[in-house]
């Protein structure tokens, strides 16, 4: 439970904001914004909660330097039950086009993860895309950090403790940005660098 009270003091301060939303300004659709130093612009923003250190709510943001075609993203995250987040990579200025890594909490706090590239949707079982059993020992109602390579030729890599854990194969993706789509949930560090496990 320790571990878990910055997240709630964050929670608090954010929903403390929910009900002063009618008297707030409107956001500026072209402003910026930085999480972990990493500067950012909401592409929907209406029920997304921003402050220096979390975005939370519903809405997506799209980091704005392009980066290179292979990466390391690390991503610290809390869900409500029933709640997302997907980090998209190698997209385009829309976030589409690219691959998708979508991390869920079940009724029973289990973890849910599902990889897939453009449009495609996963269905939960499908041994292509769904990747929850190799996650089965995550405790999805405490705060996440998950670590993972995605290489452009469609090449995903799982690591854990800075070792290599699982690699995913995944169509071949071409955009030059990431962001992240979030559904009723909370995103406390994002980081991003070269590819841990370089081809």
């Amino acid at each position: 439970m320790k571990n878990q009270l910055p997240t709630i003091a964050i929670v608090a301060a954010m929903l403390g904001l929910i009900g002063c939303g009618k008297s707030a300004e409107k956001p500026n659709p072209v402003s910026t914004f930085k999480l972990s130093g990493l500067e950012y612009l909401p592409l929907e923003r209406e029920k997304l909660l921003i402050s220096n250190e979390a975005v939370a709510g519903t809405g997506s943001m799209i980091f704005r330097l392009p980066r290179p075609k292979d990466n390391n993203y690390k991503v610290t995250f809390s869900l409500d039950k029933g709640s997302s987040v997907t980090l998209v990579t190698n997209a385009d200025t829309k976030l589409a086009g690219g691959a998708n890594l979508v991390f869920g909490r079940t009724a029973t706090d289990k973890l849910t993860v599902y990889v897939t590239t453009g449009n495609m949707v996963c269905t939960p079982g499908d041994l292509k895309c769904d990747l929850s059993a190799d996650f089965a020992g995550v405790n999805a109602a405490a705060p996440i950090t998950l670590d993972f390579d995605v290489h452009e030729h469609g090449h995903v890599v799982h690591f854990e403790n800075g070792l290599e854990k699982n690699e995913y194969a995944i169509d071949r993706v071409a955009g030059t940005f990431f962001g992240l789509k979030l559904n009723n949930a909370i995103v406390t560090n994002v980081a991003v660098a070269g590819p841990a496990l370089p081809h």
